[in-house]
């Protein structure tokens, strides 16, 4: 315990803490991107597109137009649906939209446009995760190296 009473004092425990955030930050990233990564692979094996007509607007953006949705499917199932990616931002209740829908499971749901847009895993990994892992790994070089010099200075 007296060494960590040390390290608080000496400077270079909070660059680790504030290090070991970001790299949590990062994780949380990935896990993100992974999952909707993987949302994408299944609707793009055995999705199915449809339209739905948007029955409630759950979420608005600052410019109120809406960025998700409740809709109902065909068959009168209910849906929610992520517009932040999609070019059919600013549904309005009643307007018909096209989802691309898992039949086995519904609630793997997409915006049919926000599934083929392009937009690569790497791409996703690396604008997401990328600033907060290069933060941490400077934090913990930062910790390094202030750890270094005071322990040149208590030497001497």
């Amino acid at each position: 315990m007296h060494w960590l009473l040390r390290a608080w004092r000496r400077g270079w425990l909070v660059p680790v803490f504030v290090g070991a955030a970001a790299l949590a930050l990062a994780g949380a990233f990935m896990s993100n991107v992974i999952d909707e990564y993987d949302a994408r692979a299944i609707l793009r094996a055995r999705g199915q597109h449809v339209t739905a007509t948007v029955t409630e607007v759950t979420e608005y953006n600052r410019s109120k137009q809406s960025l998700g949705v409740r809709a109902a499917l065909p068959d009168g199932r209910l849906i929610d649906v992520d517009f932040a990616e999609s070019s059919q931002l600013g549904a309005t209740v009643g307007q018909p939209i096209q989802v691309t829908i898992d039949p086995r499971d519904i609630r793997t749901s997409m915006p049919t446009d926000q599934l083929n847009n392009g937009q690569s895993f790497a791409t996703g990994l690396a604008a997401l995760s990328g600033p907060p892992a290069l933060f941490a790994i400077g934090c913990f070089v930062f910790a390094f190296i202030r750890a270094k010099e005071t322990a040149r200075r208590t030497d001497t």
